[in-house]
């Protein structure tokens, strides 16, 4: 397996079930640790002689639709079904839509290797500052029945404590050490300026050709916030950002800082604005007093909100207040 094929043009959730599918593809210890884990939560589970994984695993159900499973794991004793988050929540009848698919495959690899009761299970992989929000939704979706007829209850995991047991296992190449590394830098990564954001706020309202180095930092933050963001940072004397996408394409935008003086309200030389630019109208945002919709004639989108932030914003807010957008701009994802 050829690492940067397994992970050319990918990010976020699909780049973090390529990265751990390519370790665990790739290093027998940390197969070994992953079950152990896996075992700790939902039942024992070896590695055994037996270890597949899929990634977008396509999956339909009758009653609630088609999906993707980030990564779905076939050992010796279980088929395990992983649904990988960073910053996104749950999208429409995620995870449960995926139990159909799961239950039907480990029945039929049951008969194939003449095992009754081959078992099922669904874990959600995601940052454990996020295991509060995530937790709550599992149980109310738990107590509807949709998780009845897998093994165990769905499970979170905190991608955290996956990678401290898997920087702790023995008998690791230096290769995949260093990868493991990186994945931790990563996550340490994703909140980045937006963690230290009371220091920086003051600096973001003044502007400075191009874009200062804390408007640079901060626009990187909420890249990783959201799907379908263009992959290089683009500056001019007036602006910087980045352009967005969804994947069906229907949706086209741009966020970043602008001089407030160009495009937002002559008069204001040294003063900067946060904006967001789409084709569509983000209907969770009317009424929303962070952001203002304004009507800007200069811009490229029919659509422009300026972001009204403050010091006292924390990476659990951005994430809150950009999860309309986050939506809209996941189009066809599941």
């Amino acid at each position: 397996m050829n690492l940067f094929g397994e992970l050319e043009g990918k990010k976020q959730e699909v780049l973090a079930s390529a990265i751990l599918r390519y370790l665990l593809s790739g290093s027998h210890g940390l197969r070994a640790t992953f079950c152990d884990i896996l075992g700790q939560i939902l039942g024992p589970i070896g590695s055994g002689n037996h270890f597949a994984t899929y990634l977008e695993f396509a999956t339909e159900s009758k009653a609630l639709g088609k999906g993707r499973l980030d990564l779905l794991i076939e050992t010796d004793e279980a088929l395990i079904g992983v649904e990988i988050k960073v910053w996104a929540g749950f999208q429409e009848n995620q995870p449960e839509k995926y139990v159909p698919s799961l239950v039907s495959r480990a029945a039929a690899l049951g008969e194939l290797r003449k095992v009754q009761n081959y078992p099922c299970y669904l874990v959600v992989l995601a940052p454990d500052s996020r295991r509060r929000q995530m937790e709550s939704e599992i149980a109310q979706k738990q107590s509807q029945g949709l998780f009845n007829n897998l093994g165990a209850p769905c499970k979170f995991l905190p991608w955290e404590g996956l990678l401290e047991q898997f920087e702790a296992t023995e008998d690791v190449s230096v290769q995949v050490r260093f990868l493991v590394g990186e994945l931790q830098s990563y996550f340490g990564e994703i909140e980045g300026a937006l963690s230290n954001f009371k220091a920086l706020a003051s600096q973001l309202h003044r502007w400075e050709p191009k874009g200062s180095r804390w408007h640079r930092d901060v626009v990187g933050g909420l890249w990783r916030l959201l799907p379908g963001v263009g992959g290089r940072l683009g500056a001019a004397d007036t602006w910087c950002g980045y352009s967005l996408q969804s994947e069906d394409k229907s949706v086209d935008g741009w966020f970043g800082f602008v001089s407030k003086d160009q495009f937002v309200e002559p008069g204001h030389l040294h003063d900067a604005e946060l904006i967001f630019q789409l084709n569509q109208q983000v209907p969770a945002w009317a009424g929303e007093d962070r952001a203002l919709p304004r009507d800007l004639k200069s811009m490229n989108f029919p659509h422009t909100w300026v972001i009204r932030f403050d010091e006292s914003w924390k990476p659990v807010d951005w994430r809150n207040f950009l999860e309309p957008p986050q939506t809209l701009l996941s189009g066809t994802q599941d």
